[in-house]
């Protein structure tokens, strides 16, 4: 598997490409070619049925890695393309479970699966097309509903998380005070958490802006699995920052 990953990095092409499917096309005719012809001719030739079969499971593992590093695109438009469907679709369909919904109890030995419950946390994203960067407002529900502002900027194996505050919400000292049990935990899983709380307006209003960094694996643009643990593990973050200081997010129309 890590094989694979490794080569679906692997920048080929178009002109190598097609030289290596056709010759994927000429060396699979030829093994069809010798298969059939041992088939037919199997009376005669017997030792050629075993030795066709023997050259297929030879050529199969080549050409299936042949087949892999043909079609790999780890261009830099590639690898925009997977940074985009991280920001645009993995996270804030990960971010949607933020509420956390839960079904009904059910007997494990009569229910093959699980209930799928739709979240009811509403995740805006605003993001270029070409850009690293996406805002996200992250609006939970409930009665005493909270609303999060949070920016990602994924830098192929960096990535900086920005939260924001409003300003109306306290001043600097004040919240970082109340952050700060939310930050060490974010420093013991390895992000570097900017001591200085700096100023935006991103969101459309007047902020803090509490910035978190992390590195990430090389192969974190190319690994699914690396990709959605990530995702999980930021939404837990954000619960706890939420549940450690929920003053701090409260919607717009609580605080009116």
């Amino acid at each position: 598997m890590e094989l694979f990953q490794n080569l679906a990095n692997v920048f080929v092409p178009p002109w190598v490409r097609t030289l290596i499917v056709l010759a994927l096309t000429t060396l699979l005719g030829f093994c069809l070619f010798l298969t059939i012809g041992a088939l037919l001719d199997s009376a005669e030739r017997p030792d050629w049925i075993e030795a066709s079969f023997y050259l297929i499971g030879v050529l199969l593992p080549l050409l299936l890695i042949v087949f892999v590093v043909s079609f790999a695109q780890g261009d830099a438009a590639h690898l925009r393309h997977r940074t985009d469907a991280f920001l645009t679709r993995l996270l804030p369909q990960t971010l949607a479970f933020f509420d956390n919904p839960q079904p009904a109890f059910s007997d494990p030995g009569t229910s093959r699966r699980s209930r799928r419950i739709a979240p009811k946390t509403k995740v805006r994203v605003r993001k270029n097309a070409d850009s690293c960067i996406a805002l996200y407002d992250i609006e939970l529900p409930g009665e005493r509903g909270f609303r999060v502002w949070m920016k990602a900027e994924l830098n192929v194996r960096k990535i900086n998380i920005v939260l924001y505050v409003p300003k109306d919400r306290g001043e600097r000292e004040a919240i970082l005070d109340a952050l700060r049990h939310s930050i060490e935990g974010a420093a013991a899983e390895g992000y570097k958490v900017n001591p200085a709380i700096g100023e935006s307006d991103a969101p459309g209003f007047p902020c803090w802006s509490v910035v978190l960094i992390r590195q990430l694996d090389d192969a974190f643009l190319i690994s699914s699995r690396q990709q959605l643990y990530y995702a999980q593990d930021l939404l837990f973050f954000l619960r706890a920052v939420v549940g450690d200081a929920p003053q701090l997010f409260v919607s717009e129309k609580d605080t009116a």
